[in-house]
């Protein structure tokens, strides 16, 4: 007994090594357990694994829970570190409980109907999810009765259990779902127990609900046992599992499944896995006392391959190759010759990766051709996607610079869209689109009107209309125009970066001496004298049409402390030369035009609605029927709002003239004796920190009702 307790040991912790390192997949947060911590392993079968969740309870005061998730195949861990023994285990199957008990740390505690009858008889036919939630003294009673209660249930089911050859201990030895011995009777019978306490246990046939065995959990010795309803008179043969089989459900099920249906089929030769464990593939390494006799039968018990190969050389390529080379059409070897390939497979390369390609000895040689002949095949050329350069443009700049068949910046060149969005990103604010690819700038640019300057136009009208319309206005009503504009006054500007105007750096001297001949011949603008005038000419060609404009409510303050600012952005927009000669009287005729910015409704940003008012002391001044006192002096709710926190605020509606924070000021006439009222409000605001958290409440004393806090 201790040699096979010895036996079943090494098992479990080669099991748990195997699971931590191959990523094991049952138990939720208790699987895959590193070293030799305790565990309790198992598996959880009515016939079929039963997939989902196991729970553990210790017998620590107060009780420690874990839950778990079973593998595929029905198995599960626990680790038991920090636990107290003993332990009772529950699985749900078919809408009933299953329990199973482990006596100890360390060992196999399986989860079956076949083992909630051994816990049942342990318990004296006690209710079994009263006993799962009962003091660690009743299930330390329960456990001590395990070993009598195991052997009364194998003598009294002795009839069944052989026709089997399930006449192992049921609560703990080694056990598969695997429709073969302990399984494959719980395949043919159900097992029902009645709640207790004076449970009785009956089992009866699936196929026609004949009753196989009837007694009391307390008297199990009384029940007999009807061989004949069990399945008739043909039993199968309970096949033996094959030393492979069980090698492989020992080492590998737990990362690859059961093995009818392993993620490994078709990968299972004994070079494949001797590779995987000598590279450490997966955490495979841990198998290395695994012999090559062992590995031989794994892989001879592994089933073929189970869906048809692949015949074509696409598919033979992406179901043997893609893995490691990618996908055909941009495979690493494409080009790849019949005799590179085969002597590739028989020198195994690409053994020290784990990907030894002598797993492909079986393919054949017109496997292999098909293969070379798909690497060979000369690739379809990728079409490549035509970029919307008016989509680009109407979702990037047409915010700015107008719809694209009127749009400010027509004949727009590359160097300067790329110096506008680069090098003087900081004053054209155009920094956010580097995002943009160089192939979508280009169809951008592309769709751009061209500038079209009138017949006949001189080579400087011609390059203003391509440079300096934007900000500038059209050449005619250029606001540069006249014979003060010289080419050094255009490349004084361009080299100091005047209003973004480095952008412009691309021209030529000859350029920028053709531009300025060319204004020089127009007569000077007509100064405006009128806000809406000046704020055309000087304004509008960065932030828009009046009506429009960016800057609405703008002050004259405001205007001049930014030309005047010496902040570099602001300094190199609105510094220029041109704006520092406005006057006082025309900088307050501009910002006389400018539309003011109506303030939203105190209400419209922050929101409290009246609904919320009882949480801020205001039940007494809702309520219509409270105090006399207050509704002789307020006689409608909204006259008691507006009162104090100004018209527009009723018990309905929270817009307000003023208000602090999403709360309607009264701050300013706190001390204010208000009719007919006739006394102050005495209202403190709170005190806030620099996060806008309360540190002091505010207070409202007013003679009515005393102090309140908010």
């Amino acid at each position: 007994m201790k040699v096979l307790f010895h036996l079943i040991a090494t098992a479990l912790t080669m099991l748990v090594l195997a699971l931590s390192g191959c990523g094991g997949t049952g138990g939720g947060d208790n699987v895959g357990v590193n070293g030799p911590a305790p565990s309790i392993t198992g598996v959880a079968a009515t016939g079929g694994p039963i997939i989902g969740e196991i729970t553990l309870k210790d017998s620590s005061s107060p009780a420690q829970v874990l839950h778990g998730m079973t593998s595929s195949d029905g198995s599960f861990v626990f680790n038991t570190t920090g636990l107290t023994a003993p332990y009772i285990l529950r699985a749900t199957a078919g809408g009933k409980n299953l329990y199973s008990i482990s006596a100890t740390d360390i060992g196999i505690a399986n989860i079956s109907p076949l083992t909630s009858i051994v816990v049942s008889v342990a318990a004296g036919g006690a209710d079994l999810d009263a006993l799962f939630n009962a003091n660690p003294v009743d299930l330390a009673a329960t456990v001590a009765a395990i070993p009598t209660a195991e052997t009364a249930v194998q003598d009294a089911l002795a009839p069944m259990l052989s026709l089997y050859g399930a006449n192992g201990n049921i609560l703990n030895s080694a056990f598969n779902a695997n429709h073969a011995g302990a399984d494959a009777l719980l395949d043919v019978i159900d097992v029902t127990i009645s709640a207790g306490p004076g449970a009785t246990i009956t089992i009866t046939n699936k196929a026609n609900a004949s009753v196989i065995f009837t007694a009391a959990a307390s008297d199990v010795y009384a029940g007999t046992v009807g061989a004949l309803n069990v399945v008739g008179t043909n039993i199968p043969p309970v096949p033996a599992e094959t030393l492979g089989a069980s090698l492989y459900r020992t080492n590998c099920s737990g990362c690859h499944g059961d093995i009818s249906n392993s993620t490994v089929i078709g990968r299972n030769s004994v070079n494949t896995i001797l590779t995987a464990i000598a590279t450490d593939v997966g955490g495979m390494g841990n198998l290395s006392a695994l012999s090559t006799s062992d590995i031989q039968s794994i892989s001879a018990a592994i089933p073929g391959t189970a869906s048809p190969p692949a015949t074509g050389g696409a598919a033979l390529y992406t179901a043997n190759c893609a893995g490691c080379h990618g996908p055909l059409a941009t495979s690493t070897k494409l080009g790849a010759t019949f005799v590179r390939i085969q002597n590739a497979i028989s020198s195994n390369a690409g053994a020290s990766t784990g990907a030894g390609m002598g797993r492909l000895s079986t393919l054949s040689a017109a496997d292999l051709q098909a293969i070379v002949v798909a690497l060979n095949q000369t690739p379809t050329t990728p079409v490549t996607p035509t970029l919307d350069g008016a989509t680009l443009y109407a979702n990037n700049c047409a915010g700015c610079h107008g719809p694209l068949a009127t749009s400010t910046k027509k004949g727009l060149t590359l160097a300067r869209f790329t110096a506008a969005v680069t090098t003087n990103s900081a004053t054209t604010g155009m920094g956010y689109l580097s995002t943009l690819t160089t192939a979508q700038v280009e169809a951008l640019i592309a769709v751009l009107p061209a500038a079209a300057p009138a017949p006949g136009a001189s080579a400087g009208e011609i390059l203003y209309e391509a440079n300096c319309t934007g900000c500038h206005g059209a050449f005619l009503s250029s606001a540069k125009a006249g014979p003060t504009m010289t080419s050094v006054r255009i490349q004084g500007a361009i080299t100091a970066n005047t209003g973004g105007m480095g952008m412009l750096s691309t021209l030529t001297a000859q350029d920028v001496t053709d531009i300025a001949t060319a204004l020089a011949a127009l007569p000077a603008p007509v100064v405006a004298t009128d806000g809406p005038g000046l704020y055309a000419t000087y304004c509008a060609g960065c932030h828009g049409p009046l009506a429009t404009s960016t800057k609405g409510g703008a002050t004259a303050a405001k205007i001049l402390a930014t030309i005047n600012s010496t902040v570099p952005a602001r300094a190199t927009a609105m510094g220029t030369a041109l704006l520092k000669a406005l006057t006082t009287a025309q900088i307050d005729l501009i910002a006389a035009a400018l539309l003011p910015i109506a303030p939203p409704a105190c209400g419209s940003c922050h929101n409290v609605t009246p609904t919320t008012l009882t949480t801020r002391r205001h039940t007494l001044h809702l309520s219509t029927t409270t105090s006399s006192q207050v509704n002789s002096r307020f006689p409608a709710a909204d006259q008691r709002c507006g009162t104090c926190h100004g018209a527009g605020y009723t018990s309905t509606t929270n817009v307000a003239a003023t208000h602090n924070d999403g709360i309607v000021d009264i701050a300013a006439n706190a001390a204010t004796a208000i009719a007919p009222y006739n006394g102050p409000i005495n209202w403190v605001p709170p005190v806030r920190d620099a996060n806008g958290a309360i540190t002091t409440a505010g207070t409202c004393t007013p003679a009515c009702h005393g102090r309140k806090n908010w």
